[in-house]
């Protein structure tokens, strides 16, 4: 009986690390964290929503681009959003099975004029100083600073060696801008679903309070990922796949965290609002 209990304990176990294997991204090779170094800005987000394989992350977010993947709060959100064989004397043509990760907004391409705007452009490489790493906007663009660091990934086992060129400083900017997308998003009150096997959703702010009620509310009416995905699909919400939905009922004991800070949000909400109609005399 007892070998039979440890039996059954090993196959668990064993079933285990594999699941946590398969639920991962693929990791920057330590080398592009080495010639890379990691862009984070100054300040962190207190606004927006972010999940990752189902997981409410509670605020405030530090979204940071970690040589060739992005992570917010220590969590990597990404794979290689641009892959690092791009960045060596190895790199081909650009194969149609690109790493690169799977996302519903495709970055923008680099163009002549935003790459002129961008003073000391050999800085993107460079530990120091901070540098703006896109077009200059309103004052809400978060501010950015570049380090290096010796905690990569030891999977580094690509060939080639780094060149420092137009060329990868433009890749470069594409994975900061892309970084920067997500950061000004989240700013704006936005929800992000990050997840190994969907591609990302991103939901914006104006939208977002209605659909992340309805969602808290669909989790605990639904007994399995196919219920809750008709039921969001019903409200209006098709695209919260159905492995998307998994995630979130795996993790459905977040719902209790989530409706708190829902409530704090709309009580500064009503604060606000009750603050602009006094200025402008309707109460």
């Amino acid at each position: 009986m007892a070998l039979r209990s440890i039996f059954v304990l090993v196959v668990c176990l064993i079933t285990l690390n594999f699941a946590v294997a398969k639920e991962a991204f693929e990791q920057t090779p330590a080398a592009a964290v080495v010639n890379l170094k990691i862009t984070s800005p100054k300040k962190p987000v207190r606004s927006g929503y972010v999940f990752v394989n189902g997981e409410y992350i509670q605020p405030p977010y530090r979204v940071v681009r970690y040589g060739t993947v992005i992570k917010i709060n220590g969590k990597q959100v990404t794979g290689q959003v641009v892959p690092w064989k791009r960045f060596t004397n190895s790199a081909a043509a650009p194969s149609s099975t690109s790493s690169a990760p799977r996302r519903t907004e495709s970055v923008k391409k680099t163009t002549k004029s935003a790459v002129t705007e961008i003073s000391a452009l050999d800085a993107l490489f460079d530990d120091a100083p901070a540098v703006s790493i896109s077009a200059p906007s309103s004052s809400n663009e978060p501010e950015e600073t570049s380090s290096s660091t010796s905690s990569a990934s030891e999977d580094s086992n690509e060939e080639g060696e780094f060149v420092k060129d137009a060329r990868t400083k433009a890749l470069l900017l594409r994975i900061n801008n892309y970084r920067n997308t997500i950061h000004r998003h989240l700013m704006d009150g936005g929800v992000y679903f990050f997840g190994v096997e969907y591609s990302q959703i991103y939901i914006p702010g104006n939208i977002a309070p209605g659909m992340l009620d309805v969602m808290v509310k669909a989790i605990k009416d639904s007994p399995d990922a196919d219920s809750l995905h008709q039921l969001l699909r019903a409200k209006g919400y098709p695209f919260i796949c159905k492995e998307l939905c998994s995630d979130l009922l795996s993790n459905a004991v977040d719902t209790t965290k989530i409706t708190e800070r829902r409530r704090k949000d709309r009580s500064k909400e009503d604060t606000r609002s009750l603050i602009n109609k006094a200025a402008s005399g309707n109460l």
